[in-house]
């Protein structure tokens, strides 16, 4: 079954911002798409997919099948594969990301439920072609890759994703649905996983599990185990799936972890804190909505700030029947909670301000959050930050990509009215000042990227 997660990280084509905010610079002398006068334009650049017979990226739809190396294994006709999700390292060279593709696998070999340990060499498998067809979906179907690259992308491995699937505790035929890695270390990442193919449990039922490395991959422990196999129950209630996902910078020797909730159901969620000291304690952090303890609110997209270790700022954006919004929590971290927020309550509203039609939580599906380097929550002069909203089209809700300053919105690109057309995810490199920010867009449907 195929859950309510947007599968398309858009980057088979981008429109690249150039954001300078004197003189505005234009990289590839296109035309320009419309944008704030004297504040930023938009070039349109190509990539990989747009190139005809260029598949850079994996790309299973060659009819008669293609061969994996990276598996050692047979041929697998193909019908399209995704990037769900993508992280990048402050090294310029790493890369991880996962690929949903769908394989016609061995239908005589049965989906396992668990997988033992078949090395003692972690990342090395004997056999990682027999190995996978066990381990995820041998009687066919869609499934989700890690792929690690440590040359900016040029070449990819699935040795980590081998490595994670012999995890104790890592439940067989497991799909995985958010990457991070930490803002000044590539070898500290985290990815989201479902129950897999537990018994009694459907899978693709969204992520509730959470695995952290601090090796590059190599290693990983189960960080936040959301269900509980002993009594069969999901530990944060039933419906609940983790919707967003971040790693800090590292201060006195520790770095928190955070991640987002929401119940597609009932529209609620909360999110949560973890130091990496021991990884002992998740603290439920108050709401952005009102600061108080319930679980009120969808968390779409929650960020920390890139000066953490001087600011203990969080970002968040979440959701609700009356819109989207935008705040910033005030840390304490020393005692893992939330103490306030930048903004009074509900915070700053995500729309176009001239003419306001907020993305209610049943119409929105993706939220990007981007932050320059020397954003401050503890600064309303520092306190900018960039959103795209990707909403269901048709019912005229604001969506597009809005920078925030502080408490005013300025909208760079408006989509509201643009049936066929949506940003799912943006990427920002600069300062307040001046920087560079890259949109990933998809033509209406989610297997329809340009």
């Amino acid at each position: 079954m195929k859950t309510r997660f947007p599968s398309i990280l858009g980057v088979f084509a981008a429109i690249l911002m150039v954001a300078s905010f004197v003189v505005p610079v234009n990289i590839a002398a296109p035309s320009a798409v419309s944008a704030d006068p004297g504040i930023m334009k938009w070039d349109t650049v190509s990539t990989p997919i747009s190139v005809s017979g260029k598949n850079d990226i994996l790309n299973m739809k060659d009819p008669v099948g293609i061969t994996l190396d990276l598996l050692g294994g047979p041929a697998f006709s193909g019908r399209g594969s995704s990037i769900d999700d993508m992280a990048a390292g402050n090294d310029g060279m790493t890369i991880a990301f996962l690929d949903r593709t769908f394989f016609d696998g061995a239908s005589t070999v049965p989906v396992v439920v668990s997988v033992a340990p078949t090395t003692t060499t972690v990342g090395v498998a004997p056999n990682p072609a027999a190995e996978w067809a066990g381990a995820w979906y041998a009687n066919g179907g869609y499934f989700t890759v890690l792929y690690y690259s440590t040359n900016s992308g040029i070449a990819a491995t699935i040795t980590r994703c081998l490595a994670l699937v012999r995890s104790p505790n890592f439940p067989g035929g497991a799909n995985l649905y958010q990457v991070a890695i930490a803002p000044d270390d590539p070898k500290v990442m985290a990815v989201t996983s479902d129950v897999g193919s537990v018994a009694g449990v459907n899978p693709g039922t969204g992520p509730v599990n959470i695995w952290y490395s601090t090796d590059g991959g190599n290693n990983w422990d189960l960080a936040f185990a959301g269900y509980n196999t002993a009594t069969a129950t999901y530990e944060l209630g039933a419906g609940v799936s983790i919707r967003c996902l971040d790693i800090s910078a590292d201060y006195g020797g520790k770095r928190d972890i955070a991640f987002g909730t929401l119940n597609q159901a009932t529209g609620l969620g909360a999110w949560y804190v973890r130091s990496s000291s021991g990884f002992t304690t998740w603290n439920q952090q108050i709401s952005p909505l009102n600061g108080g303890a319930a679980a009120d609110t969808g968390i779409y997209a929650l960020k920390f700030s890139p000066t953490y270790s001087g600011d203990s700022s969080v970002t968040l954006v979440y959701a609700t029947a009356l819109g989207t919004w935008f705040q910033v929590a005030l840390r304490d971290v020393n005692m893992n909670t939330t103490t306030s927020f930048a903004y009074p309550y509900p915070g700053v509203s995500v729309a176009n301000p001239t003419a306001p039609v907020p993305a209610t939580i049943a119409a929105l599906r993706n939220v990007s959050l981007q932050l320059p380097s020397d954003f401050s929550g503890q600064s309303a002069s520092l306190r900018r930050a960039y959103i795209s909203l990707d909403v269901v089209p048709g019912g005229g809700f604001n969506q597009g990509i809005y920078r925030v300053d502080d408490t005013t919105v300025y909208t760079l690109m408006d989509n509201t009215a643009v049936l066929d057309k949506q940003i799912y995810t943006i990427a920002y490199f600069g300062t307040y000042a001046s920087g560079k920010l890259l949109a990933g867009e998809r033509m209406g449907f989610s297997c329809s990227a340009t």
